[in-house]
């Protein structure tokens, strides 16, 4: 079963609807048959329920380790994904030799 990580923007984006983006995703490589991590839509829930911060400062080491165990990196390439903190995590996941994939979200 390949297992996934699934990046998008989310700092500087519409939260909402970028949640609602990645959990569509999430459910199409899950209905694919893959493992699918999507730290958006774990930290979304997450933050909206508890006292924590949205920051990418905050969730950095917790993607970090979900990027270590990954076979592949996905980024949904939503409207700023080229300006956000995702190039951090794109150069980590090269550094580790992880497959790195780049999907349009009209294509899922």
């Amino acid at each position: 079963m390949e297992k996934i990580y699934l990046a998008a923007p989310y700092g500087k984006t519409d939260k909402e609807e970028t949640f609602k983006a990645v959990n569509k995703a999430a459910a199409h490589f899950i209905s694919k048959g893959c493992c699918v991590f999507s730290p958006i839509t774990q930290g979304h829930a997450i933050v909206q329920e508890n006292d924590l911060p949205d920051t990418y400062e905050f969730w950095d080491k917790h993607c970090i380790e979900f990027i270590k165990w990954c076979d592949t990196f996905v980024i949904l390439m939503l409207d700023g994904w080229k300006d956000s903190n995702l190039e951090k995590h794109v150069i980590f996941a090269e550094g580790i030799d992880k497959d790195i994939r780049y999907v349009m979200p009209e294509t899922i």
